[in-house]
């Protein structure tokens, strides 16, 4: 759900040079903007699942005409620059491959409405000409029958796919996409 502008200024704060809304993030180690479970380098670790969902509910609060900063909070005496690196390359790397998949998703759903929709008509128009050249019994009214409702339904679906599936696909990768291009920063207390 989309705020209105003047609620946003009293949930976030806004970067006055860039005019970016900034997402601001309290850590208490490094290694807290990770999962505790995934042992890989930090470059390719998954983030901490409680930190997506922060982030990306916070994206969907803040209005697509606005850019994103995300301010990590950390104590001074934690300071490295080198997980702060990390940090950023792994938030990145992250919905990169998010953003990624989900095109890949949307390409694949495309494939599956010309799927559907091209197997609709044949079964559609097979069952026409079927309709013209046989001869009335029950079982053939059945199977002429169940092959109109059998392109009904892959034409049914090729729509559902199109007009309310692919909202939320192309909702999901403009989220994405803005974590992806996110300033990323710290600021120590």
């Amino acid at each position: 759900m989309i705020k209105s502008i003047d609620n946003i200024g009293k949930i976030y704060n806004k970067n006055i040079i860039t005019g970016n809304y900034i997402i601001e993030v309290a850590l208490d180690k490094y290694i807290d903007a990770f999962n505790d479970l995934d042992y890989c380098s930090y470059q390719k670790r998954d983030m901490n699942p409680k930190l997506m969902y922060f982030l990306e509910n916070s994206v969907q609060d803040i209005s697509n005409k606005y850019g994103i900063d995300i301010c990590f909070y950390m104590f001074k005496e934690n300071k490295d620059k080198k997980y702060e690196d990390n940090i950023k390359v792994g938030i990145k790397t992250y919905y990169y491959f998010l953003f990624n998949e989900h095109v890949k998703e949307v390409k694949d759903t495309y494939k599956r409405v010309v799927i559907y929709c091209l197997s609709s008509f044949f079964i559609l128009l097979i069952q026409m000409f079927l309709g013209t050249i046989i001869k009335s019994t029950v079982l053939f009214n059945t199977i002429v029958e169940c092959l109109n409702i059998g392109g009904w339904v892959f034409l049914w679906e090729a729509l559902t796919l199109i007009f309310i599936n692919r909202k939320s696909l192309m909702y999901n990768d403009q989220n994405y996409k803005r974590l992806m291009e996110s300033t990323i920063y710290f600021r120590y207390i």
